[in-house]
């Protein structure tokens, strides 16, 4: 079963050079692969040097969409691969590359994120995604250039060993925005009633109880009935 590139979306976060999005977008077409989607580059959009590098994907790169916030690109998103080179202290699923093809969700609208290229992606932004995707390279020089992990994830994900996910009984998942709309709502009511006690502590909290809720896969009846909860304890 071949992944279906119509339903996967490239995700670039603070992209700091045009070059890398365009190398990043050349390399997009040479796997077949549209859906660009950038969140608040650094060089400006849109950006001559980005249409420049792109060589023959200059239409990736005019079609791209540009976000401002990485909720606003992941409103039509059900499943988030998110990239990233180093270990971080949560409970997340995490596959090395070479296994990504036979993770790949089927009949899913799928992203995989990449963080910019000098800090990478932030625990908060880690934390919305299904699973962390980690290059397997050489831990003494393991960074690798934007466009070069996405030349390396494009390129897994096509290969013909792709089986996808076995997920039995077909599940009506919930798209992310319904997920981040409901942590939203939390977020909002656990602020109303001072739960963070110690306040230097909420940002790592709030990844925390992000990541919690991230790690199945929810239904938007279940998305409901927890709204539901949540707006009734606010009564009170």
């Amino acid at each position: 079963m071949a992944v279906d590139v119509q339903n996967t979306a490239i995700i670039l976060m603070n992209p700091q050079m045009g070059e890398n999005i365009g190398a990043a977008a050349r390399i997009m077409k040479n796997f077949s692969y549209h859906d660009l989607r950038v969140i608040n580059p650094k060089c400006g959009w849109p950006s001559e040097k980005a249409e420049a590098m792109s060589a023959g994907a200059k239409d990736v790169v005019e079609n791209a969409r540009l976000c401002n916030s990485l909720e606003e690109a992941l409103e039509d998103i059900d499943y988030v691969f998110a990239a990233t080179v180093r270990k971080r202290d949560m409970i997340k699923p995490a596959i090395n590359s070479t296994d990504l093809s036979n993770h790949y969700p089927q009949d899913r609208k799928v992203a995989i994120l990449f963080g910019g290229e000098r800090c990478g992606l932030s625990n908060s932004e880690l934390s919305i995604a299904d699973k962390i995707v980690t290059i397997v390279s050489n831990e003494e020089c393991s960074s690798l250039n934007l466009a070069q992990s996405v030349a390396v994830l494009c390129y897994e994900l096509q290969r013909e060993s792709v089986q996808g996910i076995e997920l039995g009984d077909k599940i009506d998942v919930a798209p992310k925005a319904e997920m981040l709309g409901m942590l939203k709502h939390l977020e909002q009511e656990l602020d109303r009633i001072n739960f963070y006690r110690e306040h230097n502590k909420r940002d790592s909290m709030l990844d925390n109880i992000t990541n919690m809720f991230t790690r199945t896969g929810w239904t938007d009846q279940e998305i409901r009935t927890f709204r539901g909860i949540i707006r009734s304890l606010s009564q009170y």
